[in-house]
């Protein structure tokens, strides 16, 4: 049984969903993400970062050569969700249908390499990054609850 079978949702709460999720997306950047839990690190400030550090810090790295060759390269998929969330959103008709879809698995996916970044670097996951997580949930809700429109009839 799919997901869409058991939390069928009408178009009106699937846009409901999706403004609440952008709303609180966009707050989680201006409250604090994580913080380093470790005794030893090769970040240069150890501490506490808000969201929006988070994000410039991971998209930063991705000109860093050495991010490639060390555990860092999960924070930059981790940062690169961020501008997967802008390309979802602008994938909203349903001519993208299929965009939405690969984009939301890959959206998925780089968040669990998030989350391998944090547990390999010590580092605890805050208020700002479980609000970043629940906005992306309800921003893509839609996409899990309503059929492929491969499954629909006509």
């Amino acid at each position: 049984m799919s997901l869409h079978n058991l939390f069928p949702l009408n178009p009106r709460t699937v846009r409901l969903c999706r403004i609440v999720g952008i709303c609180i997306f966009i707050a989680a950047f201006l409250l604090p993400a994580c913080k380093f839990a470790g005794g030893r690190s090769e970040l240069i400030n150890l501490g506490t970062y808000s969201g929006w550090k988070c994000a410039w810090f991971s998209l930063v790295l991705i000109i860093v050569p050495e991010t490639y060759r060390s555990p860092f390269l999960l924070a930059v998929f981790g940062g690169l969700i961020n501008p997967m969330i802008v390309a979802y959103l602008a994938c909203y008709t349903p001519r993208f249908a299929r965009t939405r879809r690969i984009l939301s698995w890959a959206i998925f996916a780089c968040m669990i390499s998030t989350w391998a970044f944090f547990a390999i670097n010590q580092f605890f996951f805050l208020i700002g990054h479980i609000l970043w997580v629940a906005g992306i949930a309800l921003i893509l809700a839609g996409e899990f609850s309503e059929p492929p429109s491969e499954l629909l009839p006509g």
